[in-house]
């Protein structure tokens, strides 16, 4: 499933982790914490992008694509716009999937 990946959320949120801490810790600096967090958000597009880029076309486990959820039961297109740990997005895993964690290496 293509989850939307919020690159910018992810590259403020990997800024403020680095730039907060403890000055006890060896804490990177400014640019060293924006260069980290530019890192994270293109990893995270990348990943995306190849998974969403496989969607379908996946040979390596044939056995697991029996109990693929997202068949039996696709994710409604408007549930896909949000990040998948956004709030609505879980209820309806839970409420449809049966899943109150998020899916592993859900794509």
């Amino acid at each position: 499933m293509p989850w939307r990946v919020d690159g910018a959320h992810i590259e403020d949120d990997i800024f403020n982790l680095a730039v907060s801490q403890a000055k006890s810790v060896r804490s990177p600096t400014v640019k060293d914490s924006c260069l980290l967090a530019l890192q994270f958000r293109e990893r995270a597009e990348e990943r995306a992008a190849r998974a969403t880029a496989l969607m379908g076309q996946s040979t390596a486990c044939r056995r697991a694509r029996l109990f693929d959820l997202s068949t039996l039961l696709p994710v409604p297109a408007d549930l896909l716009l949000y990040e998948l740990t956004h709030p609505k997005a879980r209820a309806w895993l839970l409420d449809h999937w049966g899943l109150s964690d998020l899916p592993l290496h859900a794509t």
